[in-house]
C-alpha cells in the first residue's frame, strides 16, 4: 500500500469546499475527474455508511463500500474503504480485500485566511491503482476548486448550449412562443409537449406538458419568471424554486444560446444535462428549419 498526498489552494469558504464535497450534484460534477457518472449513497456523519459507485460498461454498478471513520465539520474527514463492489455484489472477505481494507482516504481543510484555504487529500492506494490516482487527483483538485470558487455554498448550475443560425428576433420567438415550442420542447421521440402556455413578463407563469407519445405518462413542467430582458436574458424558478436562467448572445449570423440550471437529486447531473442538452438541440434543428416561418 502507498501514499498519495495532494494539496492544493482555494479562494473560497471552508464550508464552500465542504459543500463541494458533500453536495450531491457537486460531488459528481468533481468526481468526473476519475469516472463520468459516479455518485454516493450513504451520508458523511461519523459511522455513516457510504457507497462510491458509477455504472460500468455492462450497465451494472461497481464502486466502493465504505463508512465514514471521523468528520470534523468543515475541517476534516476520514473515509475508511471496506471492500469492492463488482457489477452490483459486494465483496467485504475475499483474500483480495483483506489484502488491503480497511484503508483510508482523508480531506483537511485548512483555513490560511478568510475565504481561502488549503485542500489536502491523502489516500492509501494498492499497486495496480497508485499511478491511476496520481495522475487523477490533480484533476479532480483543480474540479474541486472551480465549483467552490464559482458557486460557494450555493448550488451548482449545470451548462447547456448551442449557436443557432438565424436573426436573434427569430431566435427569440421561437423559443418564447408557445406555438413554436410545442414542436421543440422533447428529449426524446418518443416524448412530445402536446400544450404550452408562457406569460413572458417578471412574475408571470409558464406551464409545458410533457407527455410520452404512448400516452402512459405526463407532467406539467412549471416556473415563474423572476426576470425578463427582451432578446438577452430569461431566468425563472421552478416550482421547487431550482433558478434557470437563459442568455442569448449574438455571434454573427449566429446566436449562442446558453442555458444554466439547478440540477435536481432525483438523476445522475450527467443524465440531467443529456436530457437538457437534447431539448436544446431540437431546438436548433427546429429554429433553423423553420426560419422566419
Amino acid at each position: 500500500m502507498k501514499k498519495i498526498i495532494e494539496k492544493i489552494i482555494i479562494s473560497a469558504s471552508k464550508e464552500a469546499i465542504w459543500n463541494t464535497i458533500t453536495d450531491r450534484n457537486k460531488y459528481q460534477l468533481w468526481t468526473e475527474a476519475f469516472t463520468k457518472g459516479s455518485y454516493f449513497e450513504g451520508g458523511w456523519n461519523k459511522g455513516d455508511s457510504i457507497r462510491f459507485l458509477a455504472a460500468n460498461k455492462d450497465g451494472g454498478l461497481d464502486g466502493m463500500i465504505s463508512e465514514i471513520a471521523e468528520n470534523d465539520l468543515n475541517k476534516f474527514i476520514s473515509i475508511r474503504h471496506l471492500g469492492y463492489i463488482y457489477n452490483g455484489v459486494e465483496d467485504t472477505t475475499s483474500d483480495e480485500i483483506k489484502s488491503w481494507a480497511p484503508s483510508y482516504e482523508n480531506y483537511t481543510i485548512r483555513e490560511i485566511e478568510a475565504k481561502t484555504c488549503e485542500f489536502t487529500i491523502e489516500m492509501d492506494a494498492t499497486d495496480d491503482f497508485y499511478d491511476m490516482f496520481l495522475t487523477l487527483w490533480p484533476k479532480a483538485l483543480v474540479k474541486i476548486k472551480e465549483i467552490s470558487e464559482a458557486f460557494g455554498l450555493e448550488p451548482a448550475m449545470l451548462t447547456c448550449e448551442t449557436n443557432v443560425e438565424g436573426a436573434l428576433n427569430h431566435v427569440w420567438d421561437c423559443w418564447t412562443n408557445p406555438k413554436h415550442i410545442v414542436h421543440w420542447n422533447a428529449a426524446s421521440p418518443d416524448w412530445h409537449c402536446p400544450n404550452a402556455t408562457n406569460n413572458l413578463v417578471e412574475n408571470g407563469q409558464f406551464s409545458y406538458t410533457m407527455a410520452s407519445r404512448d400516452g402512459k405518462m405526463s407532467f406539467d413542467f412549471k416556473g415563474t419568471f423572476t426576470k425578463v430582458i427582451p432578446f438577452k436574458r430569461i431566468e425563472f424558478a421552478l416550482e421547487d424554486n431550482r433558478k434557470v436562467i437563459i442568455d442569448f448572445e449574438e455571434d454573427g449570423n449566429k446566436i449562442m444560446v446558453c442555458e444554466k440550471f439547478e440540477g435536481e437529486t432525483e438523476n445522475l447531473v450527467f443524465l440531467q444535462q443529456m436530457g437538457w442538452q437534447s431539448i436544446l438541440d431540437n431546438f436548433k434543428a427546429y429554429t433553423e428549419q423553420n426560419d422566419q416561418k
